[in-house]
């Protein structure tokens, strides 16, 4: 079964060509050197139109779809978070076609971050003649298996988003395709489940033997054939097990490296005896502490098993509605008075660092919401009652928003999204053009950043280094919310007054609650980001550009950068 079909797809603008790439270094995972053939480049037609862009961010949303048969074509409109991405979803194609993936050749730029990657059929090139043309061999050769398949992938990273795209997709095998029933059968896709694994280990238990296990699958799954995976792969898994067991415990410390590697919050510490075995673990992670420092409460839920196999003694962290009183509760009464102070210790350092606020949170939840004067400052900086209401301050396609129409975020009068957004950037463009600014303005897409779990480099990177005025300057912090229970309002957070507030003209008494949680956890965030800027001394130097017109503006052309529909 063959699919003739070759598309090669030009790249974006913002990625660099590949015989444009200067000063790079070309890293190779074949022995093969690296070229560049005139036939990976071909261009797909400009007047075919755009696609809808399809984000793939982790691999469930990639085992939902279904490649079976889809043409390179239609590949254009898929974008990667990452290399890891790309992988799982052209090894996830070709298991639904019918072959297996190899990693091929690759381009690294001179601080060794990964450019591009290709990616090739499991029967790419051929077999190197090493000892296959020897006379007397006594061992017969294995069946060749590499035909030269000129199938491949290519994905090269975008500058610019920092995502991957595709550059390059033919779909040209030159060799015949499996059958569904036999794609679990090759190497790339075999593999045992968890379930089978855990069969595997309650039936080893009792005395049933691989053999036995195999065999008993083939009965129910109705066929060897139909299993996913070779007897062999039964005895790996129980080596590998077997191998686990005497370096559980530096398994278990490179884990939680991993996870700080893409946590910068996550806190871990242990300690070893004499015998350098591990002793001690402790471990939290950021939205633990984020969570700890919203709240001011640690619920522990513990539904282990009061022994392990190590038999080693656990503790649990309560504390109570005071943060600075903890209280350790161990499981096992027997436990030594050393060890609990050794995890006291390293579970105070960790509560220690997760509590430090520098804004008391008071919070204003009548009905009336009667204008406070931090209020009303903030309100002037878009306002005034000297000026003329119906000047005209922003004109974005059919929508105009007047100076009368900004005085709705006053009590009693209707707030529209669009009138939230641009009084944000209103505020933002004021302070970019003063003296000395004073207001940090954050955009309504911070909220969907910040609970969508991301970093707070990342969150320091595209909402704090451009836009936060110096630390010795910084008066109020300005954050249009669209809360848990469908309601605009703006919070904002006075820095001299240690004081929180939130402007809502349709504010209930039933939600004080869900506002409560959704203020503190974004304050806690920010909280973070001015704790981790400070820390790095990088705080943004003052900036002033020049005033320009208002008219189809944004956010992103007041720091001088080409609007990018930031909004």
């Amino acid at each position: 079964m063959e699919n003739n079909v070759e598309e090669n797809m030009q790249m974006d603008e913002s990625v660099a060509s590949v015989e444009g790439l200067e000063g790079l270094s070309t890293g190779v995972t074949d022995e093969a050197t690296f070229e560049i053939d005139d036939d990976d480049v071909v261009s797909v037609e400009a007047g075919e139109g755009s696609e809808e862009i399809i984000y793939i961010d982790n691999k469930e949303d990639i085992l939902c779809m279904d490649l079976k048969g889809t043409s390179p074509h239609e590949t254009r409109k898929f974008e990667f978070s990452s290399l890891d991405m790309a992988y799982e979803f052209y090894n996830w194609y070709a298991r639904m076609n019918g072959f297996a993936v190899r990693k091929s050749k690759m381009i690294k730029s001179n601080k060794g971050e990964i450019l591009q990657q290709t990616f090739v059929c499991h029967r790419q090139g051929f077999r190197e003649d090493r000892g296959l043309t020897i006379e007397n061999r006594k061992r017969e050769c294995k069946p060749k298996t590499r035909c030269g398949c000129e199938a491949k992938f290519r994905v090269h990273i975008d500058m610019f988003s920092q995502r991957w795209l595709i550059t390059v997709f033919t779909d040209q095998h030159n060799h015949e395709l499996l059958d569904e029933e036999y794609h679990g059968m090759l190497a790339a896709h075999r593999k045992m489940k968890e379930s089978d694994i855990m069969q595997m280990n309650d039936m080893l238990k009792v005395g049933i033997g691989p053999s036995q296990f195999y065999s008993s699958l083939a009965n129910q799954s109705g066929g060897y054939e139909k299993i996913g995976f070779r007897k062999k792969d039964i005895y790996n898994q129980i080596g590998k097990q077997r191998l686990l067991k005497r370096c559980d415990g530096k398994n278990a410390l490179q884990y939680l490296h991993g996870l700080a590697s893409n946590d910068s919050l996550m806190f871990y510490r242990h300690t070893v005896d004499g015998e350098g075995r591990l002793e001690h673990l402790f471990w939290c992670d950021g939205i633990s502490q984020m969570d700890y420092g919203a709240y001011g409460d640690v619920l522990a839920f513990d539904a282990t098993y009061g022994t392990n196999k190590r038999h080693v003694n656990r503790s649990k962290s309560l504390s109570e509605h005071n943060v600075d009183n903890v209280i350790l509760l161990p499981d096992d009464d027997e436990i030594d008075k050393k060890e609990s102070k050794t995890t006291s210790n390293i579970q105070s350092t960790y509560l220690k660092g997760s509590t430090s606020k520098f804004v008391e949170t008071n919070f204003v939840t009548t009905s009336k919401m009667k204008l406070q004067p931090v209020e009303e400052h903030v309100s002037c900086y878009v306002f005034h009652s000297k000026n003329d209401l119906s000047e005209e301050l922003f004109k974005v396609e059919t929508l105009i928003g007047s100076r009368s129409e900004f005085q709705t975020l006053c009590p009693g009068r209707i707030v529209y999204t669009e009138i939230l957004e641009m009084m944000s950037a209103k505020v933002t463009w004021i302070e970019r053009n003063v003296d000395v600014p004073s207001i940090w303005s954050l955009p309504p897409s911070f909220v969907r950043d910040a609970f969508r779990r991301n970093t707070i480099e990342e969150l320091i990177e595209k909402y704090g280094k451009n836009w936060m005025p110096p630390i010795e300057n910084l008066k109020h912090i300005y954050l249009p919310i669209y809360d848990c229970v469908g309601n605009w309002f703006l919070m904002v957070a006075s820095i001299d007054g240690q004081i929180l507030y939130h402007l809502d003209p349709g504010f209930e008494k039933r939600n004080i609650i869900p506002r409560q949680d959704d203020i503190k956890k974004l304050w806690q965030i920010i909280s973070e980001m001015v704790q981790t800027m400070v820390q790095s001394e990088h705080f943004p130097p003052h900036f002033l550009c020049e005033v320009q017109h208002i008219d189809n503006w944004d956010m992103a052309e007041s720091v001088g950068l080409v609007s990018e529909g930031f909004w």
